[in-house]
């Protein structure tokens, strides 16, 4: 099933709910970035609010995720 994730106002939002989707399928930053090849610093980075990801990266982790991309 594909969920779709609403884009949240603020950089922390979206980091929070990317985390959320990630825990709930119990899957950890590691294995988030050997399955993407985006790096934890960057995952963690952006879970933590501190930086946007690029469309790209956003895209990436989504589809990793099982979430809708954006449209």
């Amino acid at each position: 099933m594909v969920e779709q994730l609403k884009m949240p106002k603020e950089r922390k939002e979206l980091g929070a709910e990317l985390r959320r989707k990630r825990q709930a399928k119990h899957i950890s930053q590691v294995a988030l970035a050997e399955l993407t090849g985006i790096s934890t610093k960057q995952i963690n980075h952006i879970e933590m609010g501190r930086n946007w990801p690029s469309m790209p990266v956003y895209i990436t982790l989504c589809r990793a995720l099982g979430i809708e991309e954006p449209k």
